[in-house]
């Protein structure tokens, strides 16, 4: 415990061993300060090896930046109900807003600064459940619920063409599940459940948030290598990086908007 306290202080955060325990939920295990700095390293190169998005975007542009952060002015926002009140509140740590002057290549405004940003209040146009419908013209997409990476993960299944809209709930890389609001158990139920699609031939291509698209095949693949991973060292690990990450985000951000 000492050595995790440690290690936000080294990162200029104000933690005691109260904050580490509050953040690490359901879990009593300690990981050393060497281990945090080498399971880091580990991420990092992982990343590395997938390469980038889109090259050469290793900072966001101003239009970018709008892109990224204007769900307020969108006349119609649909949000599942377990992240419908941080969206209403405008939650900075939920909405995991890690954002540094580094990423920004133009200021929106004279004297702005990524300590200044929060994210606004967004009052949903509609709340979904798991089972919704939405009705675009002659395409219907269901709503699965599928928590893990955050606790209202959302994939879009068009039945009709077998096509999965995956966002941010699997991708052809290393999913993220050492988030403030991730879940390791959610997350294995959700990938049983992508692989009862495939088993049951109702996905054919998956369009993720990020990188290629990819067949029944490969989701299978990602989906069952993520469960037969999600064992105790996996979970005493992601519970550290948690820590670590929930702690840089409360030293950055305010829970609420300004």
């Amino acid at each position: 415990m000492e050595d995790i306290v440690a290690l936000g202080r080294a990162m200029g955060l104000e933690v005691t061993e109260e904050d580490i325990c509050e953040l690490v939920v359901g879990h009593d295990w300690e990981l050393s300060t060497q281990e945090l700095v080498e399971l880091q390293a580990e991420a990092m190169e992982e990343q590395a090896s997938l390469g980038e998005e889109e090259p050469g975007e290793e900072q966001l542009s101003t239009t970018k930046l709008k892109e990224l952060l204007g769900l307020h002015q969108f006349e119609e926002v649909a949000v599942h109900s377990a992240e419908a009140g941080a969206l209403r509140r405008g939650d900075n740590y939920e909405a995991v807003t890690w954002l540094s002057d580094s990423e920004v290549v133009r200021q929106p405004s004279p004297g702005w600064s990524a300590r200044q940003f929060r994210v606004r209040p967004v009052q949903p146009s509609l709340v979904l459940q798991d089972g919704d419908v939405i009705s675009l013209g002659d395409t219907q997409l269901t709503v699965m619920h599928m928590p893990g990476h955050s606790r209202g993960s959302i994939c879009l299944h068009d039945k009709e063409r077998k096509i999965l809209f995956s966002g941010d709930v699997v991708y052809d890389g290393s999913m993220i599940d050492w988030l403030p609001y991730s879940r390791i158990n959610d997350y294995v139920a959700t990938c049983q459940r992508l692989i009862e699609l495939v088993n049951r031939g109702l996905v054919e291509k998956v369009l993720p948030g990020h990188f290629n698209t990819f067949g029944a095949e490969r989701l299978y693949h990602l989906a069952s290598n993520y469960i037969s991973n999600a064992g105790l060292c996996h979970k005493v690990s992601t519970c550290a990086m948690r820590s670590v990450a929930s702690l840089a985000l409360r030293a950055t951000n305010s829970r609420t908007a300004s």
